[in-house]
């Protein structure tokens, strides 16, 4: 699947934006990524974004560094990314890129829902 600003599949829950990529983020589409997270956390008002993994098959160091670039971005606009529902693979490679502790994560999106509401 293509990952882009508009192509990442949005929920709106209780005020919570939960964003669907799907797939591989890496050095294709890692700027495509980034764009999608900056779009939903950083562009207005403060808002809790959930990234619900379950679907991303592998996280490259280009992706790790699109979510580090966001992150930093929504935190200037008052915004927090939250990563739920990795796959074991996926969360090995945010584990051995240190960015998994950067992030508050969630075995699953209703669990980062309940943490968040």
């Amino acid at each position: 699947m293509s990952i882009g600003p508009d192509s990442i599949r949005r929920e709106y829950v209780n005020g919570i934006i939960i964003l669907h990529p799907d797939g591989r983020i890496d050095s294709a589409n890692a700027a495509a990524f980034e764009a999608a997270l900056v779009k939903s956390a950083a562009d207005g008002a403060p808002v809790l974004v959930v990234v619900n993994l379950a679907q991303v098959s592998e996280v490259g160091a280009t992706g790790q560094r699109a979510l580090l670039l966001a992150a930093k971005k929504a935190r200037a606009a008052g915004s927090r990314i939250v990563l739920a529902a990795a796959s074991a693979p996926v969360r090995d490679a945010l584990l051995r890129g240190g960015v998994l502790s950067l992030f508050e994560t969630h075995p699953s999106v209703d669990a980062a829902l309940a943490g968040l509401g």
